[in-house]
């Protein structure tokens, strides 16, 4: 086999070869010349000169063979026309083939360089290793195409260098290299930088070793306010406050038992490698201070030396500003919770007990502490603890409501029947967090339930004893049921007529008619003679005889369906029923009549003590709307006079609704007036303090008493001074809204009045100034429900409220109320609904 090679490959491979050939060469021609002297013996030395030559250039080609087999790159060699001259392992290796001769005197082009990547042909004409070579050129491609024995392809770069022989090219030298895994990385590493840049929500920073930042993508733009030039080369500590720096280097200083300052308290416990996830404050650049969650990592090289770090953040404004809420929302939660009156729990999701209000440890006869973990267990009527956790259990499975009747018993033996009802929550991705629940006392119910059983059991047994003739029939006129007295009456058996069509007991033409006048009733809904009283008709004995009776028919529903009673009675006493009937309807109007006039009064009566217009307008202005869910309700709220500098508001819910809570309430404002001594001191003739005033009606309403307790809000103003002093009786915090467009909420206070805790209340005091409005409101307004059940929040109200900045007190009502009707969407509210607007002005 013959090699030829360009002078910078045979540098590559043997630099002594030319050396060689050279000296040969010179060798060769004096021996000649002496040969031509010496014709006696130079013929043999010239032989054995030239022998020794052949010797040792077969040896160096020898040399060439091994060292194009041993090299770790492919390597091939073509003629002029394009064929193999040779080939080395790593080549066949690299094509995928198993012998040279499959190579040899091959076109190259054709087998391996036929075509392009995207499947396009490629002109040998095009081939730049042919191209080049052809004018005696080096040539160096760093993206090209090669395709194996079994079709595939890969990508390559290559070097291409001439063979000349004698000055001439007589082929060329092909180094290639497969270069997939490098393009994967350069790709890989495009694509992660690309994905750096592109992400606008989270900040990625990397700095090198010394904390000078070398990348800024646009999520940390975003978020710092910086542009990514600005930030380039500058150090990292630069978005950091020196105070969070320095307080956290003698943390770690202690901790790692060595001096950690500067760039280093970011970066000391990730130089190992490792990670670290902290909570930082980022400064932007218009100074504005941001809250982030923030990951460091080590950026290491292939070598694994440490070239920089990489830092990920998250900005937690939105997360802190919902813990902040979240805290609050289980304070309120927690206090509201201590004022129930029934028991409230939380658990963790495997029912591991996490909170019970004072109520609840009641029940229990068992304090929080105790109640902690799996402590309330043994809170749990031994005979009910099984129902109570096969409940527990089932209802989580199912993820449904876990609703259970049971009974508490106290270690001294006391025994309380209650309502236990606990809800799921989960987060956001749907996993089981704990429950929330309520347990209520039932007692009264049960006993109350006992009695029913009791009064259905005596009812049965009138019934059975009654003279009159009853049957209950089903909506398609099926008997249900049939006293004795019917049975007698009729001349059948029970047996005989359950599941029988009631007409059986209908001479013509009622038997005939009857099925009609029940297809109607259901159609139409028109009765015929359902509630009209005693009727005359006709019955049919079983034996054929008529008898006259009069029929009084009724209807109650059995879950969905109806179901009619009628009862048969004698002729003979059809004057003196109906005679009885109508004196008793007409005494029943009447009386009704009278409860109507009388609530009408009451309602009256109560509207007289709302505000009226112009009333006590000592530097405010004012507008109020009233609601009721009935004619008459438990909401009361007044503005009043006290005495010639001083205004004073107030606004009581009292539990309940209805009559009980109207009378309750019109109390309340009776003990208000200012002409009495609960709001104004007789002996000083000044207002009282507010908290003072909640004292007065706690000691003068107790529970006890009126069975009834209420939240009351009571604020008295000094135009003069501008300032207001309040106390809040677990009512619904008013909202103040500054001129300027803040609000707060006037929560200080206590509990709820007539609960015996008068000395906890403490008064509030705020200065304000002229066009402050505030909204005095009670949770008929928060708890109002949509048609899906949805309350509308006090959050929704305090949006709403802001967004009336700078409106007057009516036009602040008109917007509430109107956005309250179109959430209810139409529907009457289930609770007193009662609003106040207020705004000041000093002058």
């Amino acid at each position: 086999m013959r090699f030829y090679s360009l002078p910078g490959f045979e540098a590559t491979i043997d630099r002594t070869l030319p050396l060689v050939t050279l000296a040969g060469g010179v060798c060769v021609s004096i021996l000649l010349a002496v040969i031509l002297l010496s014709l006696s013996d130079t013929q043999r030395k010239a032989t054995a000169i030239a022998d020794r030559m052949t010797a040792d250039l077969r040896a160096s080609e020898e040399r060439i063979k091994l060292i194009l087999s041993s090299t770790g790159e492919p390597i091939y060699g073509i003629g002029m026309k394009g064929e193999c001259t040779f080939c080395n392992p790593a080549c066949l290796r690299a094509l995928g083939y198993s012998t040279p001769d499959e190579l040899l005197g091959k076109n190259m082009h054709a087998l391996i360089h036929h075509t392009m990547a995207d499947g396009s042909p490629y002109a040998v004409k095009d081939c730049p290793i042919f191209t080049a070579f052809l004018r005696g050129e080096e040539v160096h491609v760093v993206d090209e195409f090669l395709w194996r024995s079994d079709g595939s392809g890969f990508p390559v770069e290559y070097w291409s260098y001439p063979q000349i022989s004698n000055g001439k090219v007589v082929g060329a030298v092909v180094i290639f290299q497969d270069i997939t895994e490098r393009k994967r990385m350069e790709e890989g590493a495009a694509n992660l930088a690309g994905l750096v840049q592109a992400a606008n929500r989270v900040a990625i920073i990397a700095t090198d070793t010394n904390g000078q930042v070398t990348v800024f993508n646009k999520g940390a733009e975003n978020l710092l306010g910086y542009e990514a030039a600005e930030m380039a080369g500058t150090p990292v500590r630069r978005i950091h406050l020196d105070e969070e720096i320095e307080e956290q280097g003698k943390l770690m200083t202690q901790q790692m038992q060595r001096p950690i300052s500067g760039f280093e308290v970011l970066v000391a416990r990730v130089r190992g490698g490792d990670f670290e996830a902290r909570q930082w404050t980022y400064l932007r650049k218009d100074g504005i201070r941001v809250p982030v969650e923030l990951v460091v990592t080590a950026v290491r090289d292939k070598r694994d030396k440490l070239i920089g770090f990489l830092s990920v953040a998250t900005d937690m404004t939105d997360r802190v500003k919902a813990e902040r809420t979240l805290r609050r929302s289980k304070e309120r939660f927690h206090k509201l919770a201590e004022l129930s009156p029934v028991g409230i729990f939380e658990t963790d999701a495997e029912g591991n007990c996490l909170f019970v209000n004072k109520r609840w440890q009641e029940f229990a006869g068992m304090n929080l502490k105790q109640a902690l973990g799996r402590g309330w267990v043994a809170s749990i009527h031994p005979e009910d603890t099984a129902a109570v956790f096969s409940e527990w259990l089932e209802a989580t499975e199912r993820k449904r409501e876990f609703a259970l009747e049971y009974r508490f018993m106290t270690p001294e033996g006391k025994v309380t029947w209650v309502m236990g009802n606990a809800k799921a929550f989960r987060d956001e991705s749907g996993e089981l967090q704990g429950f929330f629940g309520t347990v209520m006392d039932i007692g009264k119910r049960i006993k109350a339930e006992a009695a029913l059983r009791e009064s259905k059991a005596r009812l049965s047994a009138v019934l059975e004893t009654a003279v009159d003739p009853i049957l209950t029939v089903g909506e398609f006129g099926h008997i249900r049921s049939a006293n004795k007295a019917a049975q007698e009456t009729f001349g059948y058996s029970f047996q005989e007529l359950e599941g029988q069509n009631v007409k059986i007991l209908m001479p013509e033409p009622y038997h005939s008619s009857h099925d009609g006048y029940l297809e109607r009733y259901r159609s139409t809904g028109e009765p015929h003679i359902l509630g009209l009283g005693g009727r005359e008709v006709r019955g049919k004995r079983k034996d054929g005889l008529v008898i006259p009776m009069e029929l009084s028919v009724s209807e109650f529903r059995s879950g969905e369906e109806r179901i009619f009673t009628g009862i048969l009675r004698d002729v003979s006493e059809r004057v003196r029923a109906r005679e009885s009937l109508e004196s008793a309807n007409a005494e029943l109007a009447a009386r009704q009549k009278i409860v109507d006039a009388d609530m009408e009064a009451a309602a009256e009566i109560q509207r007289s003590l709302l505000p009226k217009q112009g009333t006590c307008s000592l530097g405010i202005e004012a507008d109020f709307r009233f609601m009721p869910s009935t004619i008459i309700g438990g909401d009361i709220f007044n503005l009043v006079c006290l005495g010639p500098e001083h205004t004073g508001l107030y606004m009581v819910d009292v539990s309940g609704h209805g009559v009980p809570a109207a009378l309750v309430s019109v109390s309340v404002a009776q003990e208000l007036s200012p002409s009495g001594d609960v709001l104004m001191d007789k002996l000083t003739d000044m207002p009282r303090r507010p908290d003072d005033v909640l004292r007065l009606l706690d000691s003068a309403f107790p529970l006890e008493r009126f069975d009834k307790f209420f939240s009351m809000f009571y604020l008295v103003y000094e135009p003069r001074s501008g300032k207001l002093t309040y106390c809040n009786a677990g009512h619904p915090p008013p909202m103040l809204l500054r001129a300027g467009g803040a609000v707060e909420f006037l929560e200080e206070g206590g509990t709820l009045v007539g609960m015996g805790l008068g000395d906890t209340y403490a008064q509030g005091v705020v200065d304000v100034g002229d066009g402050d409005t505030l909204l005095v409101y009670t949770d008929g307004v928060t708890e109002l429900e949509n048609p899906e059940g949805a309350q509308f929040s006090m959050e929704a109200l305090e949006t709403l409220f802001q967004d009336s900045h700078n409106a007057s007190p009516e036009q602040v009502l008109q917007l509430v109320t109107g956005k309250l009707q179109a959430y209810a969407d139409g529907r009457p509210p289930d609770d007193d609904i009662s609003l106040v607007c207020v705004r000041f002005n000093k002058t």
